[in-house]
């Protein structure tokens, strides 16, 4: 009467009958390889192993938890057994410029990443990571957190790179339109509409000096318009007055939705005008005293 043994783990199955008066010791065996099973690690020396593939031996493969340690001096590989299940973690703790592979006689393999321990699978065919969901996710998050917060995209001077900064850009960063786009308007109608589009209520979209806000009653020399933090929409100019009223001043830009107030100013000067309407692309003005430029602003969004 012989014996057989477990597929995996190799645990001794006494055939009926068998061991009379000394059943005890297969019985501990088993046990003993239980416990092993349940809770113990195998530590692995790499320190002068040779280049190659290397069969692990049962008593290896049986714990749950292998260590590799020591200088590694060529690329190695440890193989389970063909048709042998496994899992369970393996920590590569060695050093050196080398790789260590586990794999499955006649099956798959899975690098085992250096200074890291992996959970590991094998179905005595296959190896691969024990959760592909977490690692895959890892990954992503990696590759995301690759584009730094702090990032600051220059010399922006069309839509499609507004767009593509956006794309990229997180809340933090900051798009800054070139030099090129800098003067009064210069921006195309649809580079502005992609730049307000695009950007997000945290995201800064910085135009240049010469687009800066000015207050009413200040001396404007150029129209400007710029998105703000809480998604509104200033825009500012200097209209060129006829001498007819009323008379309809065109927003350089119209607002993407509605324009919400117009201001109209003029330093020095009693209040001879007044606004008679507005809409998301101008706004009407009466006047009873002709002047020949007026500053105004408005709000939108």
């Amino acid at each position: 009467m012989t014996s057989t043994f477990t597929t995996n783990k190799s645990l001794e199955q006494p055939a009926n009958g068998s061991d009379v008066g000394f059943w005890d010791q297969p019985v501990n065996a088993d046990f003993g390889a239980i416990d092993a099973c349940l809770g113990g690690h195998t530590t692995i020396s790499v320190t002068g192993v040779a280049s190659g593939a290397y069969a692990l031996s049962l008593a290896q493969y049986q714990p749950p938890n292998i260590v590799f340690t020591g200088t590694i001096s060529g690329n190695l590989v440890y193989v389970l057994p063909t048709g042998v299940g496994w899992l369970g973690t393996i920590y590569n703790n060695t050093s050196g410029a080398f790789t260590i592979v586990f794999a499955v006689s006649g099956g798959g393999s899975i690098l085992v990443p250096q200074g890291e321990r992996s959970m590991i699978v094998s179905d005595g065919a296959n190896v691969q990571t024990a959760d592909t969901a977490f690692a895959s996710a890892a990954a992503a998050a990696a590759q995301a957190a690759a584009i730094s917060a702090s990032e600051t995209y220059t010399n922006v001077s069309s839509a499609n790179a507004i767009t593509t900064a956006e794309n990229f850009a997180t809340t933090a960063d900051t798009v800054v339109l070139s030099s090129a786009n800098a003067t009064a308007l210069s921006l195309a109608n649809t580079a502005e509409s992609n730049a307000e589009s695009f950007a997000t209520a945290a995201d800064t979209v910085v135009l240049a000096s010469a687009q800066a806000f000015a207050a009413p009653g200040s001396s404007l020399t150029t129209n400007g318009s710029r998105k703000n933090p809480d998604g509104s929409i200033t825009k500012w100019g200097l209209a060129t007055m006829p001498s007819a009223s009323p008379t309809t001043v065109m927003f350089p830009i119209a607002f993407p939705t509605a324009c919400l107030n117009v201001v109209v100013s003029l330093y020095g000067q009693p209040q001879n005008y007044d606004i008679g309407s507005w809409s998301a692309t101008g706004f009407v003005l009466n006047f009873s005293v002709g002047f020949s430029q007026l500053p105004w602003h408005a709000e939108g969004h």
